[in-house]
């Protein structure tokens, strides 16, 4: 039986993922934050540079986790989208930043210093589906593929962490060659990781 492709993957998910309930998306968000509380001895991440996201379009919400980074002294990091280079920069993200609406209806904050994709050590990613080997499927945009497209290359690279709701699993997902892999998996159920980094 042929794949899906990845458009009719996108539809399908999106419309599972904007199905869950208020009450369901509230206890996803605590229970990923314990999570990470949970395995923060083993990946550090309080000591670390570590983007983030603002959720929408019911995208697992992760301002508890971000309370917790904060509380911790994380430091914390949203993704703009460049204008021009039509890729991601990143803005220091404290309680206090203003923020704006993109044209994709995304908050972002209002600033002036950006971060480079290379500068960060740990990014949460959000995503429409992903499958048990890694492989991501964002919004059809390609804005996180295309910024990340260096750690195919790279040693040194941040760790690429995909958020989602343990049902936005697919079986397999169809994957083109500028595919960015995640390197583990935060779902309320469990935080996995694919040991690609050294």
């Amino acid at each position: 039986m042929p794949l899906m492709t990845k458009d009719l993957i996108r539809q399908n998910y999106r419309k599972l993922r904007r199905s869950i309930s208020s009450a369901e998306k509230t206890i996803s968000s605590y229970a990923i934050t314990k999570i990470i509380i949970n395995n923060n001895n083993n990946l550090n991440f309080y000591q670390k540079k570590i983007a983030v996201y603002l959720a929408s379009d019911g995208e697992l919400d992760l301002r508890l986790l971000i309370e917790a980074l904060w509380k911790n002294q994380g430091n914390v990091f949203l993704p703009v989208i460049n204008a021009t280079t039509q890729a991601l920069e990143f803005s220091p993200y404290f309680p206090e930043t203003l923020i704006k609406i993109n044209q994709y209806g995304i908050h972002e904050p209002e600033s002036d210093f950006f971060v480079s994709p290379e500068g960060l050590d740990v990014v949460f990613m959000p995503l429409v589906a992903f499958d048990k080997t890694g492989a991501r499927l964002g919004m059809g945009k390609g804005y996180y593929d295309k910024s990340f497209a260096f750690c195919a290359e790279s040693q040194i690279k941040p760790i690429l962490i995909g958020v989602a709701y343990s049902c936005q699993c697919c079986d397999k997902l169809p994957i083109d060659h500028w595919d960015i892999p995640l390197d583990g998996i935060l779902t309320e159920k469990e935080f996995v990781m694919f040991n690609r980094k050294s």
